[in-house]
């Protein structure tokens, strides 16, 4: 139902006959006030398995304690969507057994959650069995009852709520219940008032846990760490947007941790020195825009030996890797990006036989490849870094037989240095250039992508032609060069056999 004027709650009629409703929706009724008219007899619809209102600004189910909000027998979601009205949820939800995702969103005067927490010394208990929680874009909503939470609630979800201070003490246990929390995983984004975790520990079924964009969160819960007491389960961890955050708790990661994600904590300095040494579950470590970081836990890489992605970016403070090799055996993927004091990439490089691809772009203080070269599997090179003029013969390049993507930028290749499997180039931003070395292109029998930009000087391309295979070629910013493809009639025949081409 939408859009309905006048409406101020559902008439009696409704519920003579509607025994096979599943699913009510009543949207944009702006004088609605309540559900039902008379709220007795609700006992037909039993089928009702899920009920949504949404900008009903002045609904508000509040007449009297004993009053239900909605029948109870096989509800399983209720969702209460931009009801500004809203102020409190009844304390008859504790009695709805069977409802199991409470959504709230939108209800900018909802101040208090009492109806879905088992307050302290209440003999009524909670007898719910929600297994969701969402709130969302609560901006009255400044705490929780000090209370627990559904024991069947596996999904918490807060975001948006500008004045919320303290999160549910019921989302940690003090140990002595743990077994009766089965919480797997809590998103807490955007709320820039909250500043600490209650005291306790997550409970051990939890797997996920993001926390972004809360500016004044000045510390993690102790709780995060594990050890021989706290046998924490946690696969993923997600921290984002914590500008007041200036270090984590001591002690070491779960040993489950598959995923770590820290973005945008502007004043953490440092990790603890062990805090990995546990965490030989890891595949994915993502470390960006960390600006004072000054280290990485690089001892503790060693031994995470399932480790397959690794991101560092935006890391200014960070100058160095350690001398010793990057012992890492099936890396697939490293990316270092917009570091500008990191001086030199990890030693050995050659030793990283998994790694499929590298990405090197905006670190200026890099001068060159690590002795030794490049790794030898790679299939993708990105390098874009505009201090590194070693000559590319160094690098090794002609030992990388699956090498099949390659973007360079500030050199150009010689002659006879690139590998026959290349199917894609990419040369940019080689402002000296004037002409292509003989011969660049010659055995690159597979090239199917020749993109070139931004080479201001360079007039025309290789005078023995292009390779047959090459299916696309794109040439911008490159006045001279463009010029001559438009112009010159030896242009016409070098590139006439290219079925795409790209030239502006």
């Amino acid at each position: 139902m939408t859009n309905i004027s006048h409406l101020a709650c559902l008439p009696n009629v409704f519920k003579q006959d509607p025994i096979a409703l599943e699913d009510l929706k009543i949207e944009e009724c702006t004088e609605l006030t309540s559900l039902w008219e008379d709220r007795s007899n609700t006992d037909k619809l039993v089928c009702l398995n899920r009920v949504v209102i949404k900008k009903c600004p002045m609904f508000e189910p509040l007449g009297g304690e004993d009053l239900q909000l909605v029948p109870s027998h096989n509800l399983e979601a209720l969702e209460l969507l931009d009801c500004n009205n809203l102020r409190t949820l009844p304390n008859v939800l504790f009695n709805i057994s069977c409802i199991r995702k409470l959504r709230l969103k939108g209800c900018k005067e909802l101040e208090s959650l009492h109806g879905v927490m088992k307050i302290n010394g209440e003999s009524n208990g909670n007898i719910m069995h929600l297994e969701k929680l969402e709130i969302r874009n609560c901006p009255s909503l400044k705490s929780f009852p000090r209370g627990k939470l559904p024991p069947t609630l596996k999904k918490l979800v807060i975001e948006v709520c500008k004045l919320l201070q303290a999160l549910p003490q019921g989302i940690m246990s003090n140990g002595d219940d743990d077994d009766s929390l089965h919480l797997q995983e809590v998103t807490i984004r955007n709320c820039p008032s909250l500043k600490s975790f209650p005291r306790g520990r997550f409970p051990t079924s939890l797997k996920t846990l993001l926390i972004e964009d809360c500016e004044l969160l000045q510390a993690l819960p102790e709780g995060l760490m594990s050890d021989d007491d706290n046998m924490l389960h946690l696969e993923d961890l997600r921290m984002q947007g914590l500008p007041s955050l200036m270090f984590f708790p001591n002690g070491q990661l779960p040993k489950t941790l598959k995923s770590l994600i820290v973005f945008n904590c502007s004043r953490l300095e440092s990790f603890p020195d062990r805090i990995l040494q546990h965490s030989k579950a890891l595949e994915t470590i993502e470390i960006s825009h960390c600006t004072n970081l000054q280290a990485l836990p690089f001892d503790c890489f060693n031994s995470l030996t399932r480790l397959s992605t690794l991101v560092i970016s935006g890391c200014h403070g960070l100058e160095s890797f350690p001398e010793a090799q990057l012992l890492t055996p099936n890396l697939k993927f490293l990316r270092i990006n917009r570091c500008k004091n990191l001086k030199s990439l990890p030693n050995a490089m050659h030793s990283l036989k998994s790694l499929k691809e590298l990405k090197v772009k905006n670190c200026p203080s890099i001068v060159a490849i690590p002795e030794g070269g490049l790794p030898p599997n790679l299939s993708l090179l990105f390098i874009d870094c505009e201090n590194l003029k070693q000559p590319m013969s160094e690098w090794g390049l002609d030992w990388l037989i699956h090498l099949h993507h390659l973007w360079i930028h500030w050199i150009c290749p010689p002659e006879n240095v690139l590998p026959t499997s290349l199917t894609e180039l990419y040369i940019r931003n080689v402002a000296e250039l004037e002409s292509l070395p003989q011969g660049l292109l010659k055995n690159l029998s597979f090239l199917r992508v020749l993109d070139i930009s931004r080479c201001r000087l360079l007039q025309t391309l290789p005078k023995e032609g292009l390779p047959p295979s090459l299916g696309s070629l794109r040439i911008d910013e490159c006045p001279l060069l463009q010029h001559w493809c438009l112009e010159n009639r030896d242009s016409r025949r070098t590139i006439a056999h290219i079925p795409c081409l790209w030239i502006g």
